[in-house]
């Protein structure tokens, strides 16, 4: 999420990169800093954080419901467990040790290499790679309606998180420091964690969190867009010519349709929101932590906001694009008012 050098900013004007301190910042600037994220840590975060816990645990139930007959809807469940797990390590957690609630680790190097911020990692990454495979699932629907029941199952589903879950853990697990030296700069115990927490975990968020998920979801998008236009097409000709030949077709296209809409707005959503954490990575890169930070003071408040919205928002976003699940939400509510009664 770009925490380890948006949050490490907001706490001290030390930035640490690797056990190098550096000192540049000056009071104004430091002040300036404050002021502007003050609210941000003290009540926006907070606030979107317990908003989108509670809309991904609503968001799973009802999906969890509904994934006993689609491995879509299980890939979304999973979805929300992987946001609301995300919200919970870097929204609530980060929010309390910022304020003060309670500390982890003593200081924002040791937090960035800390057993809740690699929790973060995997989890936001996981998120990624369960939309790469939601868009996988719905284009094999579109493309190959013939080979769904062979591999849009929820026995395959199964398998690709929990692989996927344990791939991106391996990756994120190392930058775990479990022992740190007299002066709280330098990790002791494994030392190849100073290597791997402050130089190639930037690296690693970026490609696995962004760019890779990022390029196949634009790609399998594109091929489900291409598949629906040709479908679209021969469903006309097929009408114009036979309509009892395309009986059966419609009415399977008319069901992937409902699970395509929802899949188009989750996936705008997503690169939408992680655009300004892209471009905050890029500038890092070529001009360096300090010299970013300093001369794009507001992108990190944004890249924070638009990472804690895209993990909040799923909700709202089944609700107004997924005619399924509001049928299942409105059922679930009616059905519990009963029992009421």
């Amino acid at each position: 999420m770009g925490d380890r050098n948006l949050s490490l900013q907001n706490q001290t004007s030390h930035i640490i990169n690797g056990s190098i301190p550096v000192n540049n910042f000056t009071d104004f600037e430091d002040d300036r800093i404050v002021g502007n994220k003050e609210n941000f840590y003290e009540l926006i975060m907070p606030i979107i954080s317990s908003l989108g816990i509670v809309g991904n645990i609503v968001s799973f139930v009802v999906l969890f419901q509904l994934s006993k007959s689609s491995s879509f809807y299980l890939y979304l469940a999973f979805l929300a467990l992987s946001d609301m797990a995300s919200l919970v390590f870097g929204g609530i957690f980060q929010w309390m040790r910022i304020v003060g609630f309670f500390q982890l680790s003593r200081s924002g190097s040791q937090f960035f290499c800390s057993v809740d911020f690699s929790c973060t990692l995997i989890f936001m990454q996981l998120y990624s790679w369960i939309t790469v495979a939601v868009t996988i699932d719905r284009s094999i629907a579109v493309c190959h309606p013939f080979h769904v029941n062979q591999y849009c199952t929820r026995k395959r589903a199964l398998i690709y998180i929990g692989v996927t879950f344990l791939i991106i853990a391996a990756l994120n697990l190392p930058i775990i420091c479990l022992k740190w030296d007299d002066e709280n700069s330098s990790c002791v115990m494994p030392e190849f964690a100073n290597v791997y927490c402050f130089k190639y975990s930037t690296y690693i968020e970026m490609f696995v969190y962004i760019l890779i998920p990022v390029l196949l979801i634009c790609i399998f998008n594109s091929l489900i867009a291409r598949g629906l236009i040709i479908s679209a097409n021969k469903r006309r000709s097929l009408t114009s010519g036979n309509e009892n030949n395309s009986c059966s077709t419609p009415i399977k296209n008319d069901s992937t349709k409902k699970t395509i809409t929802t899949l188009f707005a989750v996936t705008a959503f997503y690169i939408s929101a992680i655009l300004p954490l892209l471009v905050y990575f890029i500038q890092e890169m070529v001009n360096g932590v300090e010299n970013t930070f300093l001369n794009l003071i507001h992108l990190p408040i944004v890249a924070e906001t638009c990472t804690l919205l895209n993990h909040s928002m799923n909700l709202l976003l089944y609700g107004f694009t997924g005619q399924g699940f509001r049928e299942k939400f409105a059922s679930m509510l009616c059905f519990q008012r009963f029992i009421r009664k």
